[in-house]
């Protein structure tokens, strides 16, 4: 059994809130930094693109997580509609 991962990204609400993004794909964390990068304010920090990445033991546990959590994975179908 391989070590699996999913990552967190605290994003800039617009109102002086926060709200945090998860994501398991690497593209998607790939178009959050080039977003970043650009300035986009949903995205970019003072310290850049802020994430923090959970590891897991396998798969198993990973979706048990998600599934007790109720997290919501960001896909790269969400930067698809935005171009």
């Amino acid at each position: 059994m391989s070590e699996v991962s999913i990552t967190y990204v605290i994003c800039n609400g617009g109102d002086g809130s926060n709200f945090i993004e998860w994501v398991i794909d690497e593209a998607v964390l790939d178009k959050m930094e080039e977003l970043a990068d650009d300035g986009d304010e949903c995205y970019v920090s003072g310290d850049g693109l802020q994430t923090r990445t959970l590891i897991f033991k396998d798969q198993e546990q990973l979706d048990y997580f998600i599934a007790r959590n109720r997290i919501r994975i960001t896909t790269i179908d969400k930067f698809m509609r935005l171009d």
